[in-house]
Parts: C-alpha cells; structure tokens; sequence
C-alpha cells in the first residue's frame, strides 16, 4: 500500500508515469490514464471574494501557532505547511478569471 502511495505521489511531482511498460511522459490533463485531481481549485466560485482566501489561508495559520503554544511541534508545522500552500495558491498564484 504504502509502495502504491509512494508512486503516485512520483508521478504527480514528475508528471511521468511508471507501469509495467516503464517510465514514460504523461500528456495533456491525464496522468497515466487517470485525471489529475488537484488538492484546491482555486477557480472555485466561493474563493472569488479576498476576504475568503485570506480567512481560509488564515486559519491554518492560527491553528499551528495553537499547536506550538501547546507543545505539538509537529502538528504545528503540519498545519503550517497546509496554510503556506493555501497561501501560495489563493493568495500567491491567484488570478481572477473574466467570466463576469
């Protein structure tokens, strides 16, 4: 199990995938004949508004420093982590799509 895990986090980072015909390039949206799911869609409708993506990107945040105050470093990096890639996706990365 862990092995299956271990390959797919592979061939999300490299987009190659990795079967019995060996390593090969993945194309387009598919990866390895299965669609690449991503983690947070920030062209979502409900993360439109700023104050949204700062309140989500904000609360992991607080949560870490709530984890460190109470000694679980790991948790707080854990969580710490979660909020620097929301940062770098809502915040950072954001671009408004001209739909409207």
């Amino acid at each position: 199990m862990y092995f299956g895990l271990a390959i797919a986090a592979l061939q999300l980072v490299s987009g190659r995938c990795h079967d019995a015909t060996g390593p090969r390039l993945a194309s387009g949206p598919l990866l390895c004949n299965k669609v690449a799911m991503r983690m947070i869609d920030p062209n979502h409708p409900f993360f439109r508004p700023a104050w949204r993506r700062y309140l989500v990107v904000a609360a992991p945040f607080l949560w870490a420093g709530f984890e460190w105050n109470l000694g679980n470093t790991v948790w707080g990096y854990l969580f710490a982590a979660i909020g620097g890639y929301l940062a770098w996706h809502l915040v950072l990365n954001w671009r408004p799509d001209n739909k409207d």
